[in-house]
């Protein structure tokens, strides 16, 4: 099996800048990336790690969190299989990057305060995978035709958009971890707020849950497109980052 995967973030239409981060095996893409980027890549083989990023603490310290968190992120060269090690690592991974958010921020006056959600999906070569996030933005899994939501928003609703728990800051996240074994056919989607903010999931089903047929095959690249011209039609108020991957044979 392979995984194709088309990545896009948009500046959205309200803010000057960008604090959304795309990692991708220890490669960030970040700034005004609003046409789609597509790769393609084996499952199996090596582990593989993808994570998207919204960035807090204003511009330059946003877009420096996200980006520092999604190369550190995505870059592991161990990812999870089955047992409890595996699961510890990860999450000590996830904590870690956060450590490190907070050493950079000590050493520069320009980045205090700054931090970053994380949500990502890690595939090892064993055919499993994991799906994690820490803060609000999400993780999506497409299987036989039904969208279903991989994460866990840390955010109190109560008071509209109060994060519980970020990376960065000072804190000691506890991050939400949820194993999958990746089957043919599968489709993921993650995003930061600045979608799921403005389209309810039963658009977003619409477009990524789309049946392929002889005629129309699924494209990743049109299905991350269309998710990010949602957002912009529901008002564009943030930053917009999606990252759009389907499970294909070869």
């Amino acid at each position: 099996m392979k995984i194709i995967i088309s990545l896009a973030t948009h500046v959205g239409l309200v803010r000057s800048g960008n604090e959304d981060a795309i990692g991708l095996l220890g490669w960030a893409l970040q700034g005004h990336r609003p046409n789609p980027l597509t790769l393609s890549m084996p499952l199996g083989r090596t582990h593989l790690g993808l994570v998207v990023c919204d960035g807090l603490g204003g511009h330059s310290g946003g877009a420096t969190a996200s980006r520092l968190a999604a190369e550190f992120l995505s870059a592991h060269d161990g990812g999870p299989a089955d047992g409890p090690e595996e699961r510890r690592g990860l999450i000590w991974r996830v904590r870690e990057a956060g450590r490190r958010l907070d050493r950079a921020a000590e050493a520069s006056p320009d980045l205090q305060g700054m931090g970053t959600t994380a949500v990502g999906i890690e595939f090892s070569p064993e055919g499993t995978a994991a799906a994690y996030n820490v803060g609000d933005s999400r993780a999506y899994r497409v299987t036989e035709g039904m969208l279903g939501r991989l994460t866990t928003d840390d955010r109190r609703s109560e008071q509209g958009s109060i994060l519980t728990q970020a990376l960065g800051g000072g804190s000691d996240p506890d991050p939400h971890v949820f194993e999958i074994v990746p089957q043919l056919g599968d489709r993921y989607v993650l995003c930061t707020d600045g979608l799921t903010d403005l389209v309810p999931e039963e658009a977003i089903a619409g477009i990524v849950a789309a049946l392929s047929t002889s005629e129309d095959r699924f494209n990743t690249e049109q299905a991350a497109g269309k998710l990010i011209h949602l957002a912009l039609d529901a008002g564009g108020n943030d930053n917009v980052t999606v990252a759009v991957a389907e499970v294909v044979a070869g």
